[in-house]
Formats: structure tokens, C-alpha cells, sequence
């Protein structure tokens, strides 16, 4: 019997202590201790600085709760938090949670806002975090984040886009031993410099693999225009092959894109890209039906152009179509640099109906033959307004060979014309801008009046 009441006792007193334990870890001190222990863990480690409002957590539920929370780098430049979340439950076994790990966690989050910004200077306020080696891959815990904002932003461009309402979810999946996430937005813009284009939805399907990263598709819609993107970005340095499809509505992309006019017509076009992810090179197919631009229709219009983003060069190696009852075709090779070699385009228009054209300019004038024309032109990286030009012109049996240079404050030319019949003429003429004040001077011969009014 005594051994029984000494038993009893030793169980009492176990539980009285196992009780009192409990209530102390529950208290406010041991919560503070706990939460400074946290934050030094993420400070050591992925070096990261945790700011929390409010901590709470119940070892009966094995559940953390954090309120108000913002997530940096370290140390801590960026004039706002990487990550931010009004609402953070975790749900994890006590006994994983004492030895630091998150496998099996379960992570709900109200409220997250990410927050990438790319100054001029290229450093970004996102943290440079040690990657694994491709052969291990570190397993995330299951997150849900709802009522999400994703702010990127590269000042050096000007670009940035903003994706409120948005919905996240990250899931292990030990079948193809990778991470799936996916996100949804119903609402947002992407904007370049002065230029803003609304989007009503955009949806993210990828996944997170030991080589690198895998998009399943990227669809994104904007009134009646979507694009679909796919590929992969693997290996060290790190590769990029991807392709998309868009189909885009020029109408509604006409205030973007900084047309006076709106624009009409549907356009159909194919991309993909290869290469290292800092020089890799975009070649696109560009098709469409018709066209019309500043009330002038433009029709089968096809289109196939390479972009080196390692130098800046566009080359178009194709463009035609048909306009103003003739054909258009044109090559060229666009770069950006100002002491690179000039940028060049050729346009070659045959068979060309001149009334057309004067109809588009508002302006009537009598029969004129179908004329052919040919420009060649060339100016410094994207300063299209300093252009040099030279082409030609014929129309029956009359030629007119032309030269022709501009600045910002001036266009000159030079025009010599050969009428047929033995009647020349030539000259010179020059534009003041912005006044657009006109003088010049014309000389020509006529051999036979008569044989030029007929």
C-alpha cells in the first residue's frame, strides 16, 4: 500500500509540474523568448529579418499565429519589406517544431503582399539566398496565401506590374519530387513608363524542381486579347527555353501602346527564347489578316524578326503585306546602342495606287500610274528622328531619286526627277521644326511642252 500512495504521489506531482509546464510555456515571456529565438534562427541562416506585430501559439493544436508580419533581407535597405502578410497561421508537430523543421507544416496566409524592386543601380531589395546543389531539393512547406498583391518594378526600364486579389498555393508533390505553385489574379495592370495595359486575369501554373524552374503556362488575358507562355529556366548559368502564343486585339492596345489613332485588327504571333537567361534570344512570327492603321487597311501581314537581348539588336527579317492596292515588303536591323553600327531599314513598295495615298492625307488628286517606291534608311540606336534616307520613285514612265536627312530641328532634301520626254527637274528643300517653316529652290528643263501635257 505504501508503494501504491508513493506512486500516486509521484504521479501527481508529474502532472501538477507537466501542467505547470505547459502554463508556462504559454505565458508572454516564454512567447517573446520563443519569437526572439525564431528570428535569430532566420537572421543566422537564410539571413532574413522577421518583424512581427503579434505572436501567439498553442502547443495543444501545434499551432503558431502570427499577425502583422514583414519579411527582409540582411541587412535591411529596401524602403519596404520584401514580403509582408497581415495573417500567418502555421501548423506543425510539436516535436518537428522543436528540432527546427518545417517537413509536413502547413502554412495559411491572409493577406501577403510581395513586394521586387529593381533600382537603376540592378540590386534588387530581395535577399541573395544560398541555392541548393541540384542534386538535393529542400522540401517547402504546404502554403495557401489568399486575398494576395504582387508589385514588380524595374525602375531602370520603367517597367512594372501590379497584380492585386491574387491566390497562392505551394504543394510538395513526392511523385515527380518537385514543388507545384500556382497563382491567380482577377485584376491588375503591367505598365511601362507612361504606358499602362489592364488585365483582367492572369494564371500561373509551375512547378520548382532540382534544375531550376518549370512553367507549365502562364495565361494571361486583357479584354479580348490572351497570351499563353510556357518553358523551363535550368542549370548554372542558368538557361532559358521558353515559347508563347498571343493573339491581340490592337484596338484595345492602341492608348498603350501610344496611338493617336486607335488602331484595328487582330494579330497573331509566336515567340520563343533561348539561351543564357542575360543574353538570350527571342525570334518571333508575327501574322494578320488585315489591318487598319490611321484609317488605311493593310492586309496579309506577315512578320519574322530575332531579338539579341546581349546586344540590343533587332533584325527583321521579313515584313510584308499588301497597301494601298500594292505590296509591301521590308528588312531591317534595329539596334540600340548609339555607337553601335547604325540602325537600317530597307521598304520596298510596288504597284502602289498614289490616289490612296493622297485620300489618306486628305487630299484629292487626278489619275496617276501605279507607282513602285524603294527607301533605304539608317539613323543612330533609336533616335529614328536624326534619319538619313535615300530611295527612288516610278510611275510610268516619270523617275524621282531623293535624298533626305532630319534632325530635331530640321529636315532636308534633296529631289531630282526625270519627267519623261526630256523634261528634268531638281532642287532642294528644307523644313524648320517645330515651326515647319518651308524653303527651297527647284530648276528643270522642257524639251517639248506639249509632249509633257499630253
Amino acid at each position: 500500500m505504501k508503494i501504491v500512495r508513493w506512486l500516486r504521489g509521484v504521479v501527481s506531482v508529474a502532472l501538477v509540474l507537466s501542467g505547470l509546464t505547459l502554463y508556462l510555456i504559454h505565458t508572454s515571456p516564454v512567447r517573446r523568448f520563443t519569437l526572439t529565438r525564431i528570428q535569430a534562427y532566420l537572421r543566422e541562416n537564410p539571413g532574413l529579418v522577421l518583424q512581427v506585430g503579434e505572436f501567439d501559439y498553442n502547443l495543444f493544436s501545434s499551432k503558431l499565429e502570427f499577425k502583422q508580419v514583414a519579411l527582409n533581407g540582411l541587412p535591411s535597405q529596401a524602403p519596404r519589406a520584401s514580403l509582408r502578410a497581415r495573417h500567418v497561421v502555421v501548423r506543425i508537430p510539436a516535436w518537428r517544431m522543436a528540432l527546427g523543421s518545417l517537413d509536413h507544416a502547413q502554412i495559411w496566409i491572409d493577406g501577403l503582399t510581395v513586394d521586387w524592386t529593381r533600382p537603376e543601380n540592378h540590386a534588387t531589395n530581395w535577399p541573395a539566398i544560398q541555392h541548393a546543389k541540384a542534386s538535393s531539393m529542400s522540401r517547402l512547406p504546404k502554403i495557401l496565401a489568399i486575398n494576395c498583391e504582387l508589385n514588380l518594378q524595374d525602375r531602370g526600364s520603367g517597367a512594372s506590374i501590379h497584380l492585386p486579389n491574387g491566390r497562392l498555393s505551394v504543394a510538395w508533390s513526392p511523385a515527380r519530387n518537385e514543388h507545384g505553385i500556382t497563382f491567380g489574379s482577377s485584376s491588375g495592370y503591367v505598365q511601362w513608363k507612361q504606358s499602362r495595359l489592364a488585365l483582367d486575369q492572369v494564371q500561373l501554373n509551375s512547378a520548382l524542381v532540382s534544375s531550376g524552374f518549370s512553367l507549365s503556362s502562364l495565361q494571361v488575358v486583357s479584354g479580348a486579347s490572351r497570351a499563353e507562355i510556357s518553358g523551363t529556366v535550368s542549370g548554372s548559368p542558368a538557361q532559358i527555353h521558353a515559347q508563347g502564343a498571343f493573339d491581340v486585339d490592337l484596338r484595345e492596345l492602341s492608348t498603350p501602346l501610344g496611338f493617336t489613332e486607335p488602331a484595328q485588327g487582330r494579330i497573331k504571333a509566336e515567340l520563343s527564347a533561348a539561351g543564357p537567361v542575360q543574353t538570350v534570344q527571342i525570334k518571333g512570327q508575327l501574322s494578320s489578316d488585315r489591318l487598319t492603321m490611321r484609317k488605311t487597311p493593310i492586309t496579309n501581314v506577315n512578320a519574322a524578326a530575332l531579338l539579341d537581348t546581349a546586344t540590343g539588336q533587332l533584325e527583321i527579317s521579313n515584313l510584308s503585306g499588301e497597301i494601298f492596292s500594292g505590296h509591301l515588303t521590308a528588312k531591317g536591323n534595329l539596334r540600340s546602342g548609339e555607337h553601335e553600327p547604325r540602325s537600317e531599314l530597307t521598304v520596298r513598295l510596288a504597284g502602289i495606287d498614289p490616289r490612296q495615298i493622297a485620300r489618306t492625307a486628305g487630299y484629292v488628286i487626278p489619275y496617276v500610274p501605279r507607282t513602285s517606291v524603294e527607301v533605304s534608311a539608317s539613323w543612330p540606336g533609336l533616335e529614328w528622328r536624326r534619319v538619313s534616307l535615300a530611295g527612288s520613285a516610278r510611275s510610268g514612265s516619270a523617275k524621282l531619286n531623293f535624298r533626305a536627312a532630319s534632325d530635331p530641328k530640321s529636315i532636308r532634301a534633296s529631289l531630282q526627277a526625270t519627267l519623261g520626254d526630256g523634261a528634268t527637274t531638281q532642287g532642294d528643300i528644307a523644313v524648320t521644326l517645330p515651326a515647319h517653316v518651308l524653303s527651297g529652290n527647284f530648276t528643270g528643263k522642257i524639251s517639248s511642252i506639249g509632249a509633257v501635257t499630253e
